[in-house]
């Protein structure tokens, strides 16, 4: 729920959002919801890099990376404890999730559009749990020198995944 108000005595506006539309949610729709979210967000930050919005980064790809794998771990999440899946979930390991959906999901109950094979395979040379959060590994050492992305596919791929995401 978005709410405004006014600091007493001021003619600024504050914007508060709240928590209140989640009470009737179950943590499989928690995790949807916010798997939904996040995707949002690695879109939004590709565009404005491709527009020229603000002086982007490469940093600024490694967070819309960041953003947007862990979007694919919560929709994962999501959809196997919308169908009775336990906790814990493997943590941070797509593949293993990935594997774990594909029982819970068989055949063509649910198929992704987007490249999912590609996405949750683990690079042991830019591992997801480092790669997308930092800029070195457990032992120091850098992990995406010498790497480009092309911006435009890298859209594409995230709109795809929004549209599996509905």
């Amino acid at each position: 729920m978005k709410l405004q108000s006014r600091i007493k005595g001021s003619k600024e506006k504050i914007t508060f959002i709240a928590a209140e539309d989640l009470a009737d949610t179950s943590p499989a729709e928690d995790f949807l919801y916010l798997a939904k979210a996040y995707i949002e967000g690695a879109f939004h930050l590709l565009k404005a890099l491709e527009i020229n919005s603000f002086p982007g980064t490469f940093y600024h790809v490694q967070v819309s990376t960041f953003l947007f794998k862990h979007s694919i771990e919560l929709f994962l999440k999501g959809a196997i404890l919308s169908v009775g899946g336990k906790f814990p979930l493997h943590p941070h390991n797509l593949d293993r999730l990935y594997t774990e959906f594909k029982t819970k999901f068989p055949g063509k109950n649910f198929r992704f559009q987007g490249p999912i094979d590609s996405v949750v395979k683990e690079d042991p040379n830019r591992p997801y749990s480092f790669y997308t959060r930092y800029p070195v590994d457990k032992n120091g050492k850098r992990l995406w020198r010498n790497m480009t992305v092309h911006l435009e596919k890298r859209i594409k791929v995230v709109q795809t995944f929004q549209s599996d995401y509905r």
